[in-house]
């Protein structure tokens, strides 16, 4: 259960999606039958997401745990929270509007056999097949950087992408009040 194919991950959540997990309240955004991939990384997947029923897609869940990566639950759950704050009141901070940690049971198909939420004191994974997965809601940023079709990265609007002097400034002014303000927080 450690290697993980984008396919096989993908068809997990939207079974769990399916059941109105891991939130009632927003749901993985779905072009046709795919789930609309916004990014990755070494421990997480970040999807595009919509509040159920509206299909207003301004929002994205990062999913961490495939492969084992998930993140000490205590530390996850107060980062959040401090991101959620933050958020909340800067508008150089990504707003968090929820977050879930689910164990997930799979049969040897990869099908969802049981989910279920993780409660808070509870540290052990449980026996059998089981994921720990970590979800996280947040708003859904306009991105700046884009890769062509070879995978090569480039940077978006084309002022950034021309390293027009203002744009470039303006960028890096939005970094130093984020970083201000979650140091002012005492975040480091």
């Amino acid at each position: 259960m450690n290697k993980w194919k984008l396919t096989e991950i993908e068809d997990i959540l939207k079974q769990l999606d399916k059941q109105g997990l891991p939130f009632k309240k927003y749901a993985f955004s779905l072009k046709g039958e795919e789930l609309q991939l916004l990014g990755k990384g070494g421990f997480a997947y970040v999807y595009e997401a919509e509040k159920r029923g509206t299909h207003r897609r301004n929002f994205a869940i990062k999913v961490i745990g495939f492969g084992n990566k998930h993140v000490e639950p205590a530390f996850f759950r107060s980062t959040v929270e401090l991101q959620k704050e933050l958020g909340q009141f800067q508008d150089d901070v990504v707003n968090v509007f929820d977050y879930a940690e689910l164990f997930v049971w799979i049969n040897d198909d990869n099908q969802v056999e049981k989910a279920e939420f993780v409660k808070e004191a509870q540290t052990n994974t449980p026996k059998g097949r089981v994921l720990r997965l970590q979800f996280i809601v947040m708003e859904k940023l306009v991105p700046i950087i884009a890769t062509d079709k070879s995978g090569k990265p480039y940077l978006i609007p084309d002022k950034l992408a021309n390293f027009e002097e203002e744009e470039l400034l303006k960028l890096a002014f939005d970094i130093g009040n984020a970083l201000a303000r979650a140091h002012e927080k005492k975040i480091l």
